[in-house]
């Protein structure tokens, strides 16, 4: 689903696709069809933290691996709690497979 993920000095819109093990996000150059700048983030050992909201952005969550760490946001509060169970659930799935459990 498209977030809005917070850069140094803007905020950009990406598109992120969460799958079992790993977490994908780009940028979208078409929507719907084309995607660049990819980046992959092994689930394994992410976190993710709830942030409160800012007068400008609601919605917020940091997602944190051990290489590198982000401030997302959704439209809705719907949304950022389910984006977070989910990727949640897949971490725990992830890790259980892997005997980190």
């Amino acid at each position: 689903g498209i977030l809005r993920k917070e850069c140094r000095k803007t905020i950009k819109i990406r598109m992120f696709f969460l799958f079992s093990d790993i977490l994908v996000y780009g940028k979208i150059l078409i929507m719907n069809r084309k995607y660049i700048s990819q980046h992959i983030i092994p689930l394994s050992g992410i976190t993710v933290e709830s942030l409160p909201d800012m007068e400008k952005i609601q919605n917020r969550w940091m997602i944190k691996s051990e290489k590198k760490s982000f401030v997302v946001s959704t439209g809705t509060l719907k949304e950022k709690k389910e984006w977070i169970c989910h990727i949640e659930d897949c971490v725990k799935d992830e890790a259980m497979k892997t005997g980190r459990i």
